[in-house]
């Protein structure tokens, strides 16, 4: 739940990711070489699961290779809203929509599992928020491993950097800052997982790829690469707001 700058309309595109063609059907694309890796942004009506209720849903499935850890294309993505049984007026203002905005909306349940249906790994930034409240509305996400950009990546005790917040990162790689709107936090956490670590001789997607061991530990034999990125626990050390 976070400030909108517009109103369910996409944000700038990344450049990089611009370009990435989409799949013209999603099929599972794991093996020894890639991983299908979907990041996950979503906006709710509370911070507290247990009287919140999520309004929108963003999925953004690309295909990464784990040896280089890059993406290579656009497997599948969804950008969902439904309407919420309330919405304070303070709410409205954070995300950026309005109930009225919001009225007869439903999640596609079948776009959602589609996506999902093809994931291999479910990254968010912040994910013990993300997932405490989607996995009671998409079940098909129980099942999935994920992994946590924010803390799985030890953004300031290995990388050196002052906050682990999107944005932070964004202005640390020479990009602007995400918009907020549906689907930019997506495309801005992709740019970022795709740039080398600051200090660490590999990209967060990989690092994030092994810290859920959905990869073989060992990529390259004898590599200084896959020795860098090897043995990370799953929490990290970085907490703070996922936005600033």
């Amino acid at each position: 739940m976070r400030h909108k700058s517009s109103q369910m309309e996409p944000g700038c595109e990344f450049t990089r990711f611009r370009s990435f063609p989409m799949a013209s059907r999603a099929e599972p694309l794991i093996t020894r070489q890639h991983v299908n890796v979907t990041l996950v942004d979503t906006e709710t009506t509370s911070l507290d699961p247990a009287s919140g209720e999520v309004v929108g849903v963003s999925l953004l499935c690309l295909r990464v290779a784990i040896d280089t850890g890059r993406v290579e294309r656009v497997v599948a993505s969804t950008h969902q809203w439904r309407q919420p049984i309330s919405i304070s007026p303070e709410v409205e203002t954070l995300i950026g929509v309005t109930h009225e905005s919001l009225k007869g909306r439903r999640f596609d349940e079948r776009a959602i599992n589609e996506v999902v249906s093809v994931t291999d790994l479910v990254i968010a930034h912040n994910a013990d928020f993300d997932r405490s409240f989607l996995e009671s509305v998409i079940p098909s996400l129980i099942e999935k491993p994920w992994a946590c950009s924010m803390t799985d990546i030890q953004w300031r005790s290995e990388e050196g950097l002052k906050r682990a917040s999107i944005d932070f990162l964004l202005s640390h790689y020479g990009a602007e800052p995400s918009s907020g709107a549906p689907g930019d936090d997506c495309r801005a956490l992709a740019f970022l997982l795709d740039q080398p670590l600051p200090r660490s001789a590999c990209t967060g997607f990989r690092r994030l790829i092994e810290a859920a061991a959905v990869a073989p530990r060992r990529i390259t034999d004898g590599s200084e690469t896959a020795g860098a990125c090897r043995g990370r626990s799953r929490r990290g050390d970085d907490g703070g707001d996922r936005r600033s």
